[in-house]
């Protein structure tokens, strides 16, 4: 459903690889955005659902999976800011980053996600 939504939103002009994980990430983060080392190579988005199950309870089902995407989106943003050329200082990056994950969650969710749980 997400990804369908992503899809019909914008193309992507740089392939990226997407990987989601039980475990959970170096550093304690939940998500992660990493440019490409070399031209070889492509960027790579990193999500953990480590703590799905304890969303699960505190949350219920629709918020958990909400809470989920919102990290994949604004993983999503920082590709969007690679993909632009720009890449500003980690506190600048990361409000970019969280501007870009409300816009586009909330869209998903008044799009997809409310009429889907309908």
């Amino acid at each position: 459903m997400f990804e369908n939504f992503l899809l019909s939103e914008f193309s992507f002009p740089v392939k990226v690889i997407v990987s989601v994980t039980f475990d959970k990430l170096n550093d304690g983060a939940i998500g992660h955005f990493f440019e490409p080392t070399t031209i070889y190579n492509y960027p790579k988005i990193f999500v953990s659902i480590n703590h799905f199950d304890v969303l699960l309870q505190e949350l219920g089902e629709f918020d958990a999976v909400l809470n989920i995407l919102r990290i994949f989106a604004h993983e999503i943003g920082h590709y969007l800011e690679y993909t632009s050329g720009y890449m500003g200082d980690n506190e600048s990056s990361e409000i970019i980053a969280d501007n870009y994950e409300d816009s586009l969650i909330q869209k998903f969710i008044d799009e997809v996600y409310y009429v889907y749980y309908d």
